[in-house]
């Protein structure tokens, strides 16, 4: 990588790095794989109390194999000695934001980025091994999306789960959402019977602050506002063109010559599904409409980085609970 190229995300309970620090692209330089002073990187598989404390201490140049300068630090940009301020988040009704990383192991994975114990603990329950446990059939039994969230992207993991996982999230958030007067599948309907003009977005705006706020009609629902909105419009604009539902003049040279060799139906028929996938996702919206849904989690102070909830202030210290949605 290059000088200064950051670690690997991390995450840690409380109990074990109290307050993380920040990543010093800076400094130190390290010295070569067979330089004088070189000390050799940790193993994939160091034990996680070895590695935290290394952070702890503002431990430098053994994070990764080849790292050229870096290290951990208390100081600088925000610091005051013990701490360090995290990026710009919602406080999620808290007054102040967190200076750790406890329960952050669930960053956002997938076409749609899954993020967060409940949406990796739902895929667990519906699709994975927390379903399979309970004595249910489901798509991928001896997956354990809360023990190993990276599995959705991992080189030896089901390579059409970075889709499964998104289709997953749309039909159990999007598809079914209404607040007040603006529910999706109406709007969706109102937008298509109206000639789908490309110059209303209210639709895709609508759609993309569900997926990524939370709500229709951000930042109106203290989540904070849309980020890339015209991206979004245009990435939204772009699919339709490929599609063949909106003027080719949206594509690229390169993307226009990508529809003319491949039909949408031929990108569908060359995707790898699981058996079980489509029955498990229509169960899960009969069994949504009907039930109150919970986020199930088996949380492991040692291994697993204690997690709670997305509300900070729901269940975090309960070794297994389930997080009311």
């Amino acid at each position: 990588g290059w000088y200064g190229a950051p670690a690997k995300l991390f995450c840690a309970p409380r109990s074990k790095v109290p307050h993380a620090p920040r990543w010093d692209p800076a400094g130190p330089w390290c010295p070569p794989e067979g330089g004088w002073g070189h000390e050799p990187a940790f193993a994939d598989d160091v034990p996680l109390d070895q590695y935290w404390q290394y952070v702890k201490s503002g431990g430098s140049c053994k994070d990764y194999k080849g790292v050229k300068a870096g290290g951990w630090k208390y100081s600088g940009e925000g610091c005051d000695g013990t701490a360090c301020p995290g990026s710009g988040a919602p406080l999620f009704r808290q007054p102040q934001g967190r200076a750790d990383v406890e329960g952050c192991c669930w960053w956002g994975r997938g076409v749609i980025q899954t993020t967060g114990t409940c949406n990796f603990g739902k895929l667990n329950f519906y699709l994975g091994k927390r379903g399979a446990d309970a004595g249910r059939d489901v798509a991928y039994p001896q997956v354990d999306f809360c023990k190993n969230p990276g599995v959705i992207c991992a080189p030896n993991g089901p390579p059409e789960l970075k889709w499964v996982a998104g289709w997953f999230y749309w039909l159990n958030a999007v598809q079914p959402y209404s607040s007040g007067s603006w529910t999706y599948l109406a709007k969706l309907k109102d937008w298509v019977d109206g000639g789908m003009d490309m110059g209303d977005t209210s639709f895709i705006d609508g759609a993309s602050g569900i997926v990524n706020r939370g709500c229709h009609n951000p930042p109106n629902c203290g989540t904070g506002d849309l980020h890339a909105g015209p991206e979004r419009r245009r990435n939204f604009q772009k699919v339709l063109a490929a599609m063949g539902l909106a003027g080719a003049s949206l594509l690229s040279d390169a993307e226009a010559k990508a529809q003319a060799s491949l039909s949408l139906g031929a990108s569908l028929r060359g995707t790898h599904w699981r058996a079980g996938s489509v029955r498990t996702t229509s169960l899960l919206q009969e069994d949504t409409a009907q039930t109150h849904r919970k986020c199930y989690l088996r949380e492991d102070d040692e291994a697993e980085g204690a997690a709670g909830g997305e509300d900070p202030a729901a269940g975090r210290d309960d070794p297994a609970h389930a997080v009311e949605l």
